[in-house]
């Protein structure tokens, strides 16, 4: 959420801490650009599935039912 809030103009910087919270929330309301935030989600979430393919060749049998999470 911090990549997309202007600098902390349209809401201040969040600490990143792994959970999605109240904090998250509020700023994924304030958010400007709504489709850009679940575009990004849905980047990161790919990015942690390629890693965990990556990283354990076992994993790379489910990469293609991960892919269609990413719709």
């Amino acid at each position: 959420m911090n990549i997309l809030n202007h600098n902390a103009t349209d809401y201040p910087d969040l600490i990143e801490d792994g959970n999605f919270g109240s904090n998250t929330f509020n700023a994924v309301l304030k958010n400007k650009n709504p489709d850009a935030v679940v575009k990004y989600m849905n980047a990161f979430q790919g990015e942690y599935y390629a890693d965990l393919a990556e990283r354990n060749k076992k994993m790379e049998d489910f990469t293609n039912g991960w892919a269609q999470r990413l719709d």
